[in-house]
Formats: C-alpha cells, structure tokens, sequence
C-alpha cells in the first residue's frame, strides 16, 4: 500500500550513474563488462542488486520501471522476513510461546520504519539481511551432516552477503565469534570447527581489505569516542533496550547448549546486529545513524531482542522478568508511535519531490530548456542539473526511461504510470484486511495462551 502511494516512479540519484550509464546501457550497446556488476559502490561491492536490476529491466522490455523494482523488493523483504521469524520460533523453548510472538512480531514489521528502503531500490540492504540469516542458519546447524554439506551452504551465503553490502563482513565476524565461543565452551571441538573459524577469518579480511575507502565519506563519521558513543547510545535506547540481549548471550554462553540447538541462531543474530551497530556508529556518526535506510536493520534487532526477552522469561529463575517484558513492549511500541509523524512526513515530503522531478524531467524532454533542471532549489532526480542534462540528451538513455515521462503535458503519463500502483494499492489492501482479519482471529488463541480467556467446564 506504501508503494502504491508514494512509490517512485522515475529514475533516483545513483541509479543515473551506476544502473544507467553502467549497465544499462553498455547491455544494450552489447559490451557490458561482466565484472562491472562486482565493482564497488562507494564502499559497497552490490553485485546481488544489480543482477536484479538487469533481470527487471530486461524484462521489462529493456525500460526502467521504478515501481516494478520497488514492488519487488517489498516481495524481498517480507520473504526475508519471513524466514527470520521461522528461524527464531524454533529457538523458543516451547511451542505455546509461538503464537504470542509471531503476533507481536508481526505488529513489529507492519510499520514502514525504512521509508527509504521501501519507496527507492535498495535490494541490497535486503539481501544482505537475506544471505546474513542463511548464513547464521547454516552455520548454527549441528555440523554432523557432511563437510561438504556444512562448507558449501556457509560459503555461498557468505559469500553472497559480501557481494551485497560491505557490511557483509560482519555477517562473518558473528560466524567466527559463534564458533569461537562453542570451541572454547566445548560445544564444537573437532577439526571441521577449526577449519570453518580460519576459512570465514581469511575471508572476513580479505573483504575488509577490498572495501574502498571513500575520501569524501570521512565527514560522516565518527571523529571522537563522544561521537561513536552518543551514536551507540541513540541506536540501542541508551543500552536499555539490549539488556535483555546481554543476559540471553551471558545464560547461552552458560548452558553451553548443544551445537545444533536452534538457540545459536538467536545468539548469533544478536551479535550480527551488534556488529551492524557498532560499524554504523563508526562509519555515520550520532547525526546519520537514525537515517530511515537504516531502521529494517533496527527493526530485526528489536525483534532479535524480544525474543531473547522472552527466552529469557520462560527461565524459572527469571519468572520475574515478564513485568520488565510488558513494560519493555509498551517502550517500544511508544517509540514507534513517536516515530509515525517523521514516517508520515517523510511519505508526504517524497511524494511532493517525485513529482516535482517527474515535471521538470518531463518538461525538459518535451522542450530541451535547461533551466528547469538548474533553477535555484529546483527538485530534480539527480544532484548535478549538468551531468543530468548530459544523459537526458542521449537518446539511448531516454529509450530507458519510463515512457510517461515524454507525455504532451505529463497526464496522459499520470494515466499510464497509475496502473500499476493501482492494482498493487488493490491488492495490497485486499492482503491487508485478510491479513488484519486473521491476526485478530489469532488474538482469541493467544488469550487462551496466556490463561485471560478460560472458561471454566
């Protein structure tokens, strides 16, 4: 429903350069360097994304459809999301507790948190959260099936996440830092655990090592341990919303559970969100962390969070927690609620500024005048109105472009482009009432879990 309301329909910033200029048009003039799709992107290597990118527009007929690679992200994510919350059920330690959570795990991911993931194409953030929780199952498991059985799963995923995001490197640092802690607890001691520790370490550095250095990100980052700390400070709630994740990670390291119990996932999810955290409170700073692209990454560690929380209620020896529990819920969902009028005003601003730029693109096309693209504070798709200018007057590019934005006067464009987001608005709320209708219909379930609806008889 976000995408069909406030979804962007024209071309974005970075995709000018990197999907344009680089890898659409050199497929189409024949000469596409395939190992393109691996170089980097300011820091990142998104290989992932951009076969995505390349497969949706040669589908869609060699023209970019914004809406369509949005809308299939929002399919990405909610897959993803759906595995990650697979996964952590089966680390509850009794099956009454599933109903429960997936309820509030639910409430959770319906809110539109990362209005800029959502509304422009940043599939790879989402497949780094894709391959990160592949990666973590697969190496989680018990490790009796075969070596190849157990290699080849945890290298491709690692090896995918680091061709998605640079922080796919953490993804690997959680692998070595869970193996670590079942070889010096006991819980893996075999030669196979040697093995995978040194093969994810060499592959943690060398990904690190071909990680570019952008000069002029130096300015987001951090510049003092005040910084890094007021940045740490402001992702986690002060450190109060992490405490349960402390003593989850403290007990874990104590049971010393057995290797393949589904409790590891959840323990070393919570320190792949840690790493996440800590390499975003030094590479952004405490001004940019709280930027919407990086709320989906908060998101599951709340999420991660929660559980641990619960996990640890169900210990006899911390029965007491579940006060601590509804207050922590009742603080996180009050945040979110703090949080609806930035949301909300983020859609709004996005909205007003895509159309703005579908305008004055559309207007330059249709009369060649370049002072739409450069009139003082003039919203327009790309930040340089020259090198704009130059791709918009190459008629290979302007085949790319969706073709409501060559309209006579932009409303027969309106008309074409409103198809689309209509159908998906339909669907969407179609989804949403079916979806709304069982999640109540559960609620009657859950009373009964937690003994509010018995009727005696």
């Amino acid at each position: 429903m976000v995408v069909a309301n406030y979804g962007n329909t024209i071309p974005f910033w970075d995709q000018w350069d990197v999907e344009i200029d680089r890898f659409y048009r050199p497929w189409l003039e024949g000469n596409l360097d395939w190992f393109s799709l691996i170089a980097p992107h300011n820091e990142h290597r998104v290989f992932t994304g951009r076969v995505l990118a390349l497969l949706l527009f040669v589908l869609g007929g060699n023209v970019i459809n914004p809406m369509l690679q949005i809308a299939v992200n929002a399919v990405l994510h909610t897959v993803v999301l759906l595995l990650l919350l697979q996964a952590l059920l089966r680390a509850l330690p009794d099956s009454s507790s599933r109903l429960p959570v997936t309820l509030v795990v639910a409430l959770i991911f319906a809110v539109p948190l990362g209005v800029e993931n959502i509304l422009f194409n940043n599939s790879a953030l989402y497949f780094l959260i894709l391959f990160g929780i592949l990666f973590i199952h697969a190496l989680s498991r018990s490790g009796n099936q075969s070596i190849l059985g157990w290699f080849a799963p945890v290298f491709a995923t690692a090896l995918l996440g680091c061709l998605s995001f640079a922080s796919g490197a953490i993804t690997l640092a959680a692998g070595v830092a869970l193996l670590a802690v079942q070889w010096l607890t006991g819980v893996r001691r075999n030669h196979a655990t040697i093995i995978m520790i040194v093969m994810l370490s060499v592959m943690m550095l060398v990904s690190v090592h071909f990680t570019p250095s952008i000069p002029a990100h130096a300015s987001y980052k951090s510049r003092s341990l005040v910084d890094f700390a007021l940045s740490m400070l402001s992702m986690t709630g002060g450190l109060v919303f992490y405490v349960p994740s402390a003593v989850f990670i403290y007990r874990q390291i104590r049971r010393k559970p057995e290797a393949g119990d589904a409790s590891w996932f959840l323990f070393t999810l919570l320190l792949w969100v840690a790493g996440q955290m800590l390499i975003l409170a030094y590479g952004r700073g405490h001004r940019n962390v709280m930027a919407s692209r990086y709320l989906d990454l908060y998101t599951i560690g709340f999420v991660a969070n929660f559980l641990a929380l619960f996990v640890n209620m169900k210990d006899p020896a911390l029965q007491w927690s579940l006060k601590p529990l509804r207050i922590w819920l009742v603080l996180f969902f009050t945040l979110i609620g703090v949080a609806f009028p930035k949301v909300s005003k983020e859609l709004q601003n996005s909205r007003a500024e895509v159309r703005e730029c579908e305008s004055r693109v559309s207007a330059y096309l249709r009369t060649q005048d370049q002072s739409v693209l450069d009139e003082p504070e003039a919203k327009i798709p790309y930040p340089d109105p020259v090198r704009l200018k130059q791709l918009l007057d190459q008629k290979i590019v302007q085949s790319m472009l969706p073709p409501f934005l060559a309209g006579d006067d932009g409303q027969s464009g309106s008309k074409a482009k409103s198809k689309f987001p209509k159908a998906l608005f339909i669907a969407g709320s179609i989804l949403a009432g079916i979806g709304t209708g069982l999640f109540c219909s559960r609620l009657f379930d859950a009373s009964v879990v937690f003994g509010i609806g018995k009727v005696s008889g």
